[in-house]
């Protein structure tokens, strides 16, 4: 009854205002004011409500709080600290739709009732989207009563946020974003994709009661039904890894653990036999008792990038390396420092197979909304300012975890379904070309043995970047022969792979062109068993393509000595073979000329490898000029390959 009255009350005295207000102006239209209540016209019991909703917000007991509130709307619809509280609840819950609701409800029915209800709803504004509206309402706090100092370097930076922000979204990307399809997203939440190098293996987490892996492989550019990890899913929850380049060895993150160090650690598991390996924890070195996780591991396999909360940052979670040792071993990590990270928080580290350019999300540099995509290149040791990369990537939702293809065309990552839908998804788009890494491809082998046609497994492998032989990659084949490696345009790559008991193998990638698109080479090579060698053609010979010359002359150049030293152990560890080095050339210059050239670069060699101690009784060289090309003279890249050095094993 006593509110009923208070009602009928407050509606005769607002009638009673109209009326007033009628008679002394001097237009017929006219200027209604809000009608609005606050705890001060309220009924006790009412008050005790708000007072209660407010100590379930204290206790962290949002629903409760909601769900009392709503109660009180619906006696006091007007009722403006019933909406400001509202509000507040579902911003913090980020559950932005509803807060807006409430709050331009309780501004509409009085925009001086509290400078808080302006401030919070410009943050609403700002995390919706709407940037315009953002300003005005940080601008109206501004003129308001004088804000403390925190609020009003707050209400500052949204107002700087919002405006590079509506820079940002004019620069907008023609691209198309899709989801992933069915066998790859589902009713749960799916989020952090990685991939091996070739792109046909795709790990991510999917969450339902927990965290777990799950793979898929891509057969004729189809993504196959994803398959639970069950080797590595525990009842624990497993999350935010990364692949290596093979796929063989996976980097992930594992919290609250028995053999944990901190509140999140990094792990790893080794796939042998095809089968992934007991988990192990990464150790002291690379984990801390803060958190640790969201790995991301160069092509090479020799620089691991991660977001740490550890002391020695420059924000809450920073972007950290580890760079490994002559040893094999990750060495102490270090922070990447400005310009990448900021005050903020910089997450999902995502190093692309050129090695120089990184990808990943921050709060802390200007933005579009909760968490956007940047990227930065590495030029000359030192990373470039991080570039938002604009619309229709970023948007007011959360983006997180962008992954690329290695060449750079196809880019995946992890949104919020809508703005109505906490679950995420994978989706993937097109890169514009402006956002794209150095052009890579990479080289693929399988090693087979030339007489059983059986793998050949641990073989070893070398990598070498021409113009840097200490960036040298040094690897094995695995149980089934097989390795693979990236190759950045723009380089000239030597490649050996040797084993005991086997002629060595020699080739070599020449992408000169930086903007040069290659397919990836996907290669059976045959190794010749040097045991059984009397069984097979003897004058087979093995093309050094690693052996150079300046144009015109027979002086060994010194990056010939990674392949003559192969030579060298051959001969060194096979002692009773004989062999004969072969030069050739093209067919520019006189038939006498070229003959001459081709047997003192033969000759070169064999002296090489005299001068190194080996009898040359058992090195014999011959030139044979023009007269042997295996490819076609009337073409520069003909002639390319008829210039060559090569060797045979004598009986």
């Amino acid at each position: 009854m006593h509110r009923a009255y208070t009602v009928l009350y407050y509606l005769c005295l607002m009638w009673r205002l109209i009326f007033l207000l009628a008679i002394i102006s001097c237009t017929p239209k006219l200027q209604v004011q809000h009608a609005y209540a606050d705890r001060t016209t309220i009924s006790k019991s009412t008050q005790n409500q708000l007072d209660q909703a407010q100590g379930y917000i204290r206790a962290g007991r949002a629903a409760e709080a909601i769900n009392l509130l709503k109660k009180v709307l619906e006696h006091y619809p007007a009722l403006i600290d019933a909406h400001m509280l509202l509000g507040g609840i579902y911003y913090s819950t980020q559950d932005m739709q509803r807060a807006r609701q409430h709050l331009e409800r309780a501004h509409t029915l009085n925009p001086d009732y509290n400078r808080k209800i302006a401030f919070t709803l410009g943050l609403v504004q700002y995390e919706l989207g709407e940037y315009n509206n953002s300003i005005r309402m940080m601008e109206a706090y501004l003129l308001s009563d004088p804000p403390s100092a925190s609020a009003l370097r707050k209400a500052k930076k949204i107002i700087d946020q919002a405006q590079k922000a509506l820079e940002l979204s004019e620069q907008n990307h023609e691209i198309t974003i899709q989801r992933l399809p069915p066998q790859i997203n589902s009713v749960a939440y799916e989020y952090l994709p990685g991939f091996t190098l070739d792109g046909e293996t795709m790990i991510f987490t999917r969450r339902q009661r927990d965290e777990d892996f799950y793979q898929s492989k891509q057969v004729d550019g189809t993504w196959q039904e994803a398959t639970p990890l069950d080797e590595i899913n525990t009842s624990d929850n497993e999350g935010a890894h990364c692949i290596s380049a093979d796929g063989k060895l996976l980097i992930f993150t594992g919290c609250n653990r028995r053999d944990g160090l901190g509140s999140c650690d990094l792990y790893f598991s080794v796939l042998r036999q095809g089968k992934w390996s007991s988990p192990r924890n990464m150790g002291d070195m690379m984990n801390t008792a803060a958190w640790e996780s969201q790995p991301s591991l160069s092509a090479d396999g020799k620089k691991l990038y991660f977001s740490s909360n550890r002391p020695g940052g420059l924000g809450g979670k920073d972007i950290w390396v580890s760079v490994k040792n002559n040893r094999g071993l990750f060495g102490a990590p270090k922070n990447l420092g400005a310009p990448i990270n900021s005050p903020g928080d910089e997450l999902t580290p995502f190093i692309h197979a050129d090695s120089e350019t990184l990808y990943f999300t921050s709060d802390g540099h200007p933005g579009l909304g909760k968490t956007d995509l940047f990227l930065s290149h590495r030029r000359e040791g030192e990373w470039s300012e991080p570039m938002n990369m604009g619309t229709p990537i970023n948007t007011p939702l959360a983006e997180g975890a962008l992954a690329l293809s290695i060449d750079g065309s196809t880019a995946y990552f992890t949104r919020n379904q809508s703005e109505d839908s906490p679950a995420t998804d994978i989706f993937y788009f097109e890169m514009p070309t402006s956002l794209r890494p150095h052009p890579v491809t990479y080289v693929k082998i399988k090693l087979i043995d030339d007489l059983t046609e059986k793998t050949i497994p641990n073989a070893r492998v070398k990598l070498i970047h021409h113009s840097k032989v200490s960036d040298a990659i040094l690897l094995r084949t695995d149980e089934q022969g097989q390795f693979i490696a990236a190759l950045k345009m723009g380089n000239d790559y030597g490649l050996n792979i040797s084993h005991d008991g086997y002629v060595f193998y020699s080739n070599r990638f020449v992408l000169t062109s930086k903007n040069q698109q290659s397919d990836p080479y996907v290669l059976d090579v045959r190794l010749t068993p040097i045991k059984n060698s009397d069984t097979l053609d003897e004058l087979k010979p093995t093309v050094l393509k690693n052996v150079f010359f300046d144009s015109g002359s027979y002086t060994l150049k010194p990056s010939s000595d990674t392949e003559l030293e192969l030579l060298l152990n051959l001969l060194k560890n096979n002692p009773s073979i004989r062999i004969q080095i072969n030069g050739h050339t093209d067919d520019i210059g006189s038939e006498k000329d070229n003959l001459e050239l081709s047997t003192l670069r033969a000759k070169a060699v064999r002296d090489h490898l005299v001068r190194a101690g080996i009898d040359s009784k058992r090195v014999l060289y011959q030139g044979y000029g023009e007269t042997a090309p295996i490819a076609d003279n009337s073409t520069e890249e003909g002639r390319k390959i008829n210039r060559r050095t090569t060797f045979i094993i004598l009986k």
